[in-house]
């Protein structure tokens, strides 16, 4: 009943089959009539011999001749199309020719080309429930993916795998090799993402991404990586024009949970992106971070992520996603000996301002210019978490806190639905 359902679909509005499968009928039909007609006079001699009376069942009567070429056509068109369609799936879609069929692959097509814009940026795993969320919104949506610079191909072949999103859609932020680099506080740098994400002494002053070129002009002439922030700042790479273009056309722009400063960050050190962004008219929203960063964000709240984020960038977001509400013992216990805890919103605290309708009396929160929408947006699930203690990373499967792609998406509902109002 399934594979007849697919069959079926091919018929839907918006998948432009119709059409030319019209024009197939249609050809075959002319096929058939010209085969009719040359072999007429073949027929018209042997229409009484045996083996033409079986081939043309003219033992049946006329009625059910016609039923029994009908129903045996049609199951040989249906058997044709789902071997077809599998052939094509193994072909163009290995790794899901298996569960998907190739009309719900055109569908999705379809509806990632003539939906409204959203674009994500982001990194891995807090990409996987923001858009796993835009695709159980009720109406077409049109995904494009800003990948953080630090993301390899891994994630992005992931993301056409499991979240079905074509090539065009995954875009890299930028044109050059580029090498994410930290400055602390005493002008020391820390060179590479991984290099980052290790480092829990001290504080990060500024980000900036610098095309390699870094040992042959610059890093060899100086020691310990000190005194060369700014002549690295001179190799920017240059901006991806896809980048640019998906922001410009952009409804919703949503920034993924994720590493602040190897994740949310980067892409955001890049002038002409910034650029782009604050040019756009489009709804800018961070879904907040639901744990710290141990080393690096420990004990900050939700005004603590804007600010820094403010403080490295100056961009701004129109609406902040908050979660509001508990999580088990046994979580918190956890997460607290590796060092973690709940990124809270503090009301009374710098940055947090509250403003009250005086004819609705309905109270908004803003933080750093965002509106808080606060909601519980948790589900706990099994993962396997990579750790960082010191040099020493630790793979552990574990129960981990995610944000739930069934609750944000009646966040993401409302927020298109009121960008539309605008």
């Amino acid at each position: 009943m399934q594979r007849l359902k697919e069959l079926l679909s091919v018929f839907l509005p918006g998948l432009e089959l119709k059409r030319w499968l019209i024009v197939v009928f249609l050809g075959l039909l002319q096929m058939a009539i010209g085969t009719a007609l040359w072999l007429g006079g073949f027929f018209q001699r042997g229409r009484d011999t045996l083996p033409f009376r079986v081939v043309t069942l003219r033992f049946l009567p006329r009625f059910s001749r016609g039923l029994v070429f009908v129903a045996t056509g049609g199951w040989m068109t249906y058997l044709g199309w789902q071997r077809l369609s599998r052939s094509l799936m193994r072909v163009m879609l290995p790794e899901r020719s298996e569960t998907t069929g190739l009309t719900q692959v055109l569908m999705e097509r379809q509806r990632a080309e003539r939906g409204r814009r959203v674009v994500v940026i982001g990194g891995d795993p807090g990409l996987t429930p923001i858009i796993k969320a835009l695709r159980l919104l009720r109406e077409d949506i049109r995904i494009d993916v800003i990948l953080s610079p630090g993301e390899r191909g891994k994630l992005a072949q992931q993301l056409r795998d499991t979240l079905g999103l074509s090539g065009p859609q995954i875009i890299y932020p930028t044109i050059d090799d580029a090498i994410l680099y930290a400055e602390l506080e005493d002008e020391s740098l820390l060179e590479g993402t991984a290099t980052i994400n290790r480092f829990t002494g001290g504080t990060i002053k500024d980000l900036f991404l610098s095309r390699d070129i870094r040992r042959v002009k610059v890093w060899e002439s100086e020691s310990n990586g000190k005194g060369v922030a700014e002549r690295l700042r001179d190799y920017m790479p240059g901006v991806a024009e896809p980048a640019i273009e998906a922001i410009q056309q952009a409804e919703l722009i949503i920034f993924a949970p994720g590493r602040l400063y190897t994740q949310v960050l980067p892409n955001l050190t890049l002038p002409r992106l910034v650029q782009a962004l604050q040019e756009s008219e489009a709804s800018k929203i961070l879904v907040a971070n639901l744990m710290t960063e141990p080393g690096k964000t420990a004990g900050w709240t939700v005004a603590d992520h804007l600010e820094t984020i403010l403080r490295l960038s100056s961009v701004t977001f129109g609406y902040v996603i908050v979660h509001q509400g508990g999580l088990s013992d046994t979580m918190l216990s956890q997460y607290q000996n590796e060092g973690s805890e709940v990124v809270h919103l503090q009301p009374e605290e710098e940055g947090v301002s509250r403003l009250i309708f005086a004819d609705t009396g309905e109270e908004t929160t803003i933080v750093e210019g965002a509106v808080v929408i606060a909601s519980d947006i948790v589900t706990e699930a099994p993962q396997v978490v990579t750790f960082q203690r010191g040099e020493t990373t630790i793979l552990r499967e574990m129960p981990v806190v995610r944000h739930d792609p069934q609750k944000l998406s009646v966040i993401f509902q409302q927020l298109l639905a009121d960008h539309e109002e605008q």
